[in-house]
């Protein structure tokens, strides 16, 4: 009887060996869906592994179980690393996008979007600074035809102030009013002239204030 029971245990031995063996792609490589690292107390540390859905994702996480930082994929090209702090708000995240377009963001400590910087499809390079409400305030930005560009925002997101320069490398200014009613506009050309206008928009149309 114990000859039967150890035959038995070394065929079974023998079919699992064959079973794993088979199920290896190729050799030294373990093939799962999900894989946890534990430390010494047994608290998961790193989590790997896809989901139904298809994204691939491999978080970090601190001993109590809470996630500090992680990186994904999902099937539609979109790569992202995101950095959360000890309260779990995240605080910075970086994103590739499948066309290419690529952005930073930051986050205070209430989870408010703060800062976004980014390039875009046509290489046209941004930076939005927002307040404690998610309003962008002050945008910064380049593009390829040698355009620098600053942009200043009111409280209800509305565009007052804008200057930089533009693609013939005139430096360009223009301030708005509230209600986009009058605007003045100023620039000093490349031949090192001035000129200063004021817009007024009414119900006859616009009157032109050209100031020497």
């Amino acid at each position: 009887m114990k000859v039967s029971v150890i035959w038995l245990v070394a065929a079974v031995a023998v079919m699992l060996t064959l079973n794993v063996m088979g199920s290896k792609t190729e050799p030294n490589t373990v093939t799962a869906e999900k894989f946890i690292l534990v430390d010494d107390q047994g608290n998961h540390r790193i989590v790997m592994q896809t989901d139904e859905a298809g994204e691939a994702s491999m978080q970090f996480l601190h001993p109590d179980g809470s996630a500090r930082f992680g990186v994904r994929s999902n099937p539609d090209g979109v790569t992202a690393l995101w950095f959360i702090d000890d309260e779990g708000v995240e605080r910075l995240s970086l994103k590739v996008l499948a066309d290419g377009e690529s952005f930073i963001t930051h986050y205070d400590q209430h989870g408010s979007l703060r800062i976004s910087t980014g390039t875009l499809k046509n290489d046209t390079a941004l930076s939005n600074f927002f307040d404690s409400n998610d309003e962008v305030r002050i945008a910064l930005g380049t593009k390829t035809d040698e355009q620098a560009l600053v942009q200043l925002y009111d409280a209800s997101g509305v565009d007052r102030v804008q200057f930089g320069i533009d693609e013939k490398q005139r430096v360009v200014g223009q301030m708005k009013g509230s209600d986009g009613s009058v605007v003045m506009q100023a620039g000093v050309d490349t031949d090192d002239s001035a000129s200063i206008r004021i817009y007024e928009y009414g119900a006859g149309g616009r009157t032109t204030h050209e100031l020497p």
